[in-house]
């Protein structure tokens, strides 16, 4: 087993290793509107395709922090090389931690598959004896040509919403890929819309959407009280100052531990959450820079210096920052925007310079 060290450093430059391949075909690859057969090739001769997948399944079962630090390194590179890895081995990741024990060791018994999909819920999944008639069109299907298997997300028609969300999972040869994606940016992701028309998907490829929400994972790290892989944490006292602190946890009240929430990290990817009114939202995933007393809640309420804050009512009183490398209480304020959507991304290096 590595540690976490040594699986970023050695992912890392397996992602240096494979960045001639990927600069080199970039130039196709976008005249191709996905990925050219050599990157393809070159990503699958790696563990950049399995990285974050369960390491019972076969993964690494990669942190949170190594994940991102791996994808931006692919996609410093290459950006819509970056994106199609990311997808390809999170979806895998998700697919192999949520669908039932069974089900994921037998589509993982000769290895992990590369998978994409959309899991918004853009379709209706008709309950039929032992499974789901599936039917619908999804958009942003990146890198669903190079995918064995495709993830979609879709509503029971008896159920409301989000219990009545429903995830199905099946091979890539049963849906229909539309060839619309003709764009001035990541043209190379092949983020085309796909559809799949009146298909039977048997109860054993599906789970359920919330499970994937609450991190009710049945393989892999999250399955058991160890803490790592898709719903791990890191720990506290050895997080770096670029992570942001976590909800669930009141630091100043002995370490009480909430439920499993994914980890947010304020400058890996460059971009990271902004308040913009939305209080109680903001607080819950309000960037800070691991300063000692941070406090986030699940209930929104939050405290310490470098936290985001809002008030009962939740409305915001700003989303703080604190500078890199900055004493604490040398913080800055973001920018608000009540009339904007709940949360707005930024470059990491305008909020933080």
């Amino acid at each position: 087993m590595h540690s976490d060290v040594s699986l970023r450093d050695e992912l890392l430059a397996e992602v240096a290793a494979v960045a001639p391949t990927l600069t080199e075909h970039a130039p196709q690859s976008e005249k191709l509107g996905r990925l050219d057969e050599p990157t393809i090739e070159a990503l699958s001769k790696t563990r950049l395709l399995r990285f974050a997948c369960p390491r019972e399944l076969g993964g690494d079962e990669a942190d949170p922090l190594t994940v991102m630090e791996v994808l931006e390194a692919a996609a410093r590179t290459d950006g819509s090389a970056g994106w199609t890895l990311g997808i390809l081995a999170l979806t895998s990741a998700i697919a192999g931690a949520f669908l039932p024990v069974e089900t994921a060791q037998r589509i993982f018994a000769t290895g992990v598959p590369p998978m994409a999909g959309m899991i918004g819920p853009k379709g209706k999944a008709e309950p039929v004896g032992g499974g789901y008639r599936v039917t619908g069109r999804w958009s942003f299907g990146s890198g669903i040509h190079h995918a064995d298997w495709v993830i979609a997300g879709a509503f029971l028609p008896s159920q409301p919403p989000p219990a009545g969300i429903r995830m199905v999972l099946l091979p890539r040869e049963q849906v229909v890929i539309h060839d619309n994606w003709q764009v001035a940016g990541l043209k190379a992701s092949g983020s085309c819309d796909y559809s799949i028309e009146n298909v039977f998907v048997p109860d054993e490829m599906t789970f359920p959407f919330m499970d994937a929400v609450l991190g009710n994972a049945v393989t892999g790290g999250g399955a058991s009280p160890r803490t790592s892989g898709i719903r791990r944490r890191v720990p506290y006292g050895d997080r770096p100052r670029h992570c942001a602190s976590r909800p669930g946890r009141d630091h100043r009240a002995g370490g009480r531990e909430g439920p499993w929430i994914p980890t947010v990290a304020a400058s890996y990817p460059p971009i990271l959450p902004v308040c913009n009114g939305k209080g109680r939202v903001a607080a819950r995933i309000g960037a800070c820079a691991g300063v000692p007393g941070s406090v986030e809640r699940l209930d929104g309420s939050t405290g310490g210096a470098g936290s985001a804050t809002a008030d009962a009512s939740g409305g915001a009183r700003g989303c703080y920052v604190h500078h890199r490398g900055g004493a604490a209480g040398n913080h800055r304020r973001l920018p608000s925007r009540r009339r904007r959507r709940a949360l707005r991304y930024q470059p990491a290096a305008a909020l933080l310079s």
